[in-house]
């Protein structure tokens, strides 16, 4: 296969609209609280980071086992939004509250349409997300005494 067509294949699902609307809208409904909801330049930052790690984790797969979609960058900006959700209760959007409610339905479904491995991916992909969401953002308290 060349390179060219493992691009296409791996960003297009193979040529499945269906399946590329799904993961592209779930995409752009979880990038809108990393965009909007954050005010903090280092949070940005830190969620850019991580979906860069996750684009290139994503297109590597592509070319080493043949993976096809983008389902581990949306799962990984809802493993940001948890975070999010979890560390500022004062920024419980109802943009922040849709995100992870639509992640979690596109995991539900491709957990009762997809095999096993997929919905272990995604629940990795959701989790490292956080993790290095976390991790980058992460402010050390001076502890006083």
């Amino acid at each position: 296969m060349n390179i060219e067509q493992t691009l296409v294949d791996g960003s297009t699902y193979a040529g499945s609209v269906k399946d590329s609307l799904i993961n592209y809208l779930l995409i752009f409904f979880n990038f809108l609280p990393v965009k909007f909801a954050t005010s903090s330049p280092r949070i940005k930052w830190g969620a850019y980071w991580v979906v860069i790690i996750f684009l290139v984790l994503q297109i590597a797969l592509w070319f080493t086992i043949g993976a096809i979609g983008v389902s581990l960058i949306w799962c990984a900006l809802a493993g940001i939004n948890l975070i999010q959700f979890i560390r500022d209760i004062s920024n419980r959007s109802m943009l922040l509250i849709g995100s992870l409610i639509i992640a979690l339905a596109g995991i539900a479904y491709y957990a009762l349409t997809l095999y096993m491995i997929v919905t272990v991916a995604h629940v990795l992909a959701f989790a490292l997300g956080a993790g290095l969401f976390y991790l980058f953002t992460y402010e050390r308290i001076a502890k006083k005494g």
